[in-house]
């Protein structure tokens, strides 16, 4: 297994030694956390923010124009209908800036470029087993950059995937996923095609978090790199294959495991969680409670004035922030569209499970947008100029 050679690469930077004081000063109660107040300024803040990833999934992705979304927002609300409308030119700076490309995550964690080309293309390759689709699905976590996958790597792995006829031979080719060594070996054909894509100065990772090689691993040594990258993310579906596929699992028994494997994080971890949960909704994985990234600490030094403390503060934090949205009507216009927009999307894909676009708010979207806002919020709109009523 990869404890055996644990220095190949880093997928997150080891964790810094904190000092005594900075543990202390980090440290917080469960009553703590109960008593915290949000701050109000930065809440109302975040909820235009959520409104505006409702109107910019609903125009850029689902419907392709934001007529519908305006039409529906002037109808329940009759006030101030064009405050989230009036916010393009704020969000078309984000969306070309910290979240252009495969970096954006919408409201709907399952539109977001990544997943949604997992759900569209992975998921209904005809020729591919349902444990086959899991291993590629994991395995894709080695790269995240969708390119790549739909022209060298699931090609490979499927006929069904392979329009380009990049590789020869009609024969199935999904049970190469179960032996990964073999699968992604150096000087193997998957290898040198994806030597050949990089020679053609095409990416081979994607830009929305590091992966930290080692010295000596970029270069002409990088595509060896990233197939064993993927060799090791494709064990890692391997080894949490029979708990999901018998329903026997749980988000506290598959984050153990993930985190098993050395360099995974919780920020990798979380990644590997939320695509698990959006392909089987039924097992209801991150229904609870969701793993909380470290990218998610900023945002809470906004809204709690207090950042830090390790996994399990982050993740009261959320349960907090959570239940306060989902126990007051903070944004009466939050609600009504976001159900909206989830049927206008699960009707516009038919191919991704119906409870992986949720009506309301769920706790690992509401965790994602957390690191969306953040993004916004101190880089985009550092003087907080976007507000509901407000007509920018």
């Amino acid at each position: 297994m990869w404890r055996e050679a644990p220095k190949l690469w880093r997928d997150e930077k080891p964790p810094k030694k904190k000092k005594k004081k900075e543990n202390e000063a980090a440290a917080i109660s469960a009553r703590e956390m109960a008593g915290a107040k949000i701050n109000q300024k930065e809440l109302a803040h975040l909820l235009q923010f959520l409104l505006c990833q409702l109107r910019w999934q609903a125009g850029k992705i689902v419907d392709e124009s934001f007529e519908a979304f305006d039409n529906e927002m002037r109808r329940i609300d009759t006030q101030s209908p064009d405050d989230v409308a009036s916010c393009s030119q704020l969000m078309a700076k984000f969306l070309d800036g910290p979240a252009a490309g495969d970096r954006w995550v919408p409201w709907h964690t399952v539109t977001c470029e990544m997943e949604l080309f997992l759900m569209t293309k992975l998921r209904t390759a005809s020729d591919l087993n349902e444990k086959e689709k899991f291993v590629l699905a994991t395995a894709f976590s080695g790269s995240r950059w969708c390119p790549l996958f739909q022209s060298v790597v699931y090609p490979y792995f499927s006929r069904a995937l392979d329009t380009d006829q990049v590789y020869e031979g009609e024969e199935r080719r999904g049970a190469r996923i179960l032996d990964p060594d073999t699968a992604f070996v150096e000087g193997g054909e998957l290898y040198e095609n994806v030597v050949k894509w990089r020679d053609r100065g095409f990416k081979l990772h994607t830009k929305a978090f590091n992966s930290y090689p080692q010295r000596g691993e970029g270069g002409e040594r990088y595509p060896a790199y990233i197939c064993r990258r993927m060799a090791h993310f494709a064990k890692i579906g391997l080894a949490a294959w029979p708990s999901v596929s018998s329903g026997r699992c749980s988000m506290r028994s598959l984050d153990a495991l993930y985190r098993g494997f050395d360099r995974i994080g919780p920020t990798m971890s979380k990644v590997l969680l939320v695509t698990n949960h959006l392909w089987r909704p039924e097992l209801r994985i991150l229904d609870e409670s969701c793993e909380v990234g470290d990218g998610a600490d900023e945002a809470f030094n906004y809204l709690f004035g207090a950042r830090g403390g390790g996994d399990a503060v982050r993740k009261r934090r959320l349960k907090v922030l959570f239940d306060h949205l989902a126990s007051q009507e903070v944004e009466p216009r939050l609600k009504p569209m976001a159900a909206w927009v989830a049927a206008r999307t699960r009707a516009r894909f038919p191919s991704v499970p119906a409870g992986a676009i949720s009506d309301a708010l769920t706790i690992y979207d509401l965790q994602v947008q957390l690191c969306e806002w953040r993004k916004f919020r101190k880089r985009i709109d550092k003087k907080r100029t976007i507000a509901r009523g407000v007509v920018l």
